[in-house]
């Protein structure tokens, strides 16, 4: 992999959560919250985790134990090379209708680490002290309204957020919802568009009905910020119920993300290389709206992806197996705009379906007016070359194939219908019969005709016999080793 010159080389284990909070339906069965680890991957560490109930000011209401969820504390396990693991608790369903969302916290209490599995080697992972606490919100699935915004965390160029109310239980009657919004640490008319009681009115047997908030852009670094949209089911002003939305509005003055694709506007971004390429090449871009002051440094990591994520592409394996992993810090020095990097890509000669892994940007430091936005995840496609790409053995990345790209003109010829040794033999009498009537058509314009003179007879060159062709296999570099990186490259500085 080729990076500029500002890396931090990870020592250890580090654990931390993904999620500041997750919502989930009492119906969900289990609420599972991920947990990631970087650095030493080469042992297995044990995380402790507590559940407890937890009130959210304005939010929520703390859950019940042993009634809306399971409290018992558990362990989770990241064996040897793992960086990316799951704690679930159950989460108990009632026929109760329960006005607004109830809340509990799951957090890591401490790590144990192992080398065998039965004897504890040195010290334990560290924890992500701000990273370390999921909170999960229960939506009451017996009645009334809920909201449903799947993007709460948006840009301010992207102009507007786009929630939808969804009425619960039955919808057999008309019935009205009303929508207001409050500040945070964004304001309406500086930041947003203020809602005030606006009404949202469903028919008989219509369940969800959209809501737009529309997002105002400006030109100054000052962070992430954050307001509240209120649902209630009556419209007596003011505050009309509690918080069913928290929208983030992320900067995009002095941050960094990944330069997004000309013509998308999807929030992650995806690219497509040959296994051939030799590198994928991906380009972080720091303050698209102003002039970059002082230093910015973001997390650059891989993933594979979860099968099913990326459509019909299996995982591409890491390791430098496909690829070469990337777990890495990367540093914009000061008026740098943009930085390059580039992610070794592994050739084989094997035919396989195309194949994927996720490229993300996280930690920003320092935290002061330096956040991602969209796209901060790039997933990676990786066509093969050799043949038999897809379903279709003549595909691969000049078929056309499914495994292929859809682009080459040559196919095999068939014969349809006759299967092995009978369609050689039918395809050589074939090329014999063509061979005897063309000897037939030259012998009698022959005899019909002078025979040329010697001299005006062509050449004919006979076949030159080449040697076999040879291949050259990629075999992982038996140097390489988790977190150790060939020196680094400025690719280029805009």
């Amino acid at each position: 992999m080729i990076i500029n010159d500002y890396i931090t080389m990870i020592t250890g284990s580090v654990i931390w959560m993904r999620d500041a909070e997750i919502t989930v339906n009492e119906d969900v069965g289990s609420a599972c919250v991920v947990l990631y680890r970087s650095g030493a991957l080469g042992r297995t560490d044990i995380v402790y985790m507590s559940v407890t109930p937890r009130a959210i000011q304005d939010v929520s209401t703390a859950a019940i134990p042993n009634s809306d969820f399971d409290d018992t504390d558990f362990t989770v396990n990241f064996d040897q090379n793992e960086d990316e693991t799951m704690a679930c608790v159950e989460v108990y369903n009632d026929e109760v209708e329960e006005i607004g969302l109830e809340s509990f916290s799951v957090r890591i209490r401490r790590t144990e680490n192992r080398n065998d599995g039965q004897a504890a080697s040195g010290l334990p992972a560290s924890i992500d002290n701000e990273n370390r606490e999921t909170i999960v919100y229960i939506r009451d699935d017996d009645g009334g309204f809920q909201l449903s915004c799947p993007n709460n965390r948006v840009s301010e160029s992207i102009s507007t957020v786009t929630c939808s109310v969804e009425r619960r239980g039955p919808a057999t009657n008309p019935d009205t919802a009303y929508i207001s919004t409050r500040n945070g640490e964004a304001k309406s008319t500086e930041d947003y568009e203020a809602l005030s009681g606006n009404s949202v009115t469903f028919a008989p047997n219509v369940k969800s009905a959209p809501i737009t908030v529309k997002i105002y852009d400006d030109r100054e670094p000052e962070g992430s910020e954050d307001f509240f949209i209120i649902l209630a089911a009556n419209n007596q002003g003011g505050d009309l119920g509690q918080i069913a939305a928290t929208i983030t509005i992320l900067d995009d003055d002095n941050s960094v993300k990944f330069v997004r694709t000309p013509g998308t506007t999807a929030l992650t971004d995806a690219v497509t290389v040959s296994e051939s390429a030799g590198t994928v090449r991906l380009t972080l871009e720091r303050n698209a709206n102003g002039l970059p002051t002082g230093e910015t440094t973001v997390r650059v990591s891989s993933r594979e992806i979860n099968p099913g994520d990326a459509g019909i592409a299996s995982p591409a394996d890491g390791n430098g197996v496909d690829h070469t992993d990337v777990n890495i810090d990367v540093t914009f020095q000061m008026g740098q705009r943009r930085l390059d990097i580039e992610i070794e890509i592994q050739d084989d000669d094997q035919g396989e379906p195309q194949e994927a892994f996720e490229v993300t940007l996280s930690d920003p430091r320092p935290e002061a007016n330096n956040v991602i936005v969209y796209p901060s995840l790039v997933t990676v496609y990786i066509n093969d070359d050799d043949g038999g790409g897809g379903d279709d053995p003549a595909g691969g990345d000049q078929g056309g194939g499914p495994g292929g790209d859809g682009q080459g003109t040559i196919s095999r010829p068939a014969i349809v219908g006759i299967g092995g040794g009978a369609g050689l033999l039918v395809l050589i009498g074939v090329l014999g019969l063509v061979g005897c009537v063309g000897l037939s058509r030259w012998n009698q314009a022959r005899a019909s005709g002078p025979r040329p003179p010697v001299t005006a007879r062509r050449q004919i060159r006979r076949p030159q016999v080449l040697p076999p062709p040879s291949y050259r296999v990629n075999e992982p570099n038996p140097a390489y080793r988790m977190n150790s990186y060939r020196t680094p490259q400025i690719s280029s500085v805009v």
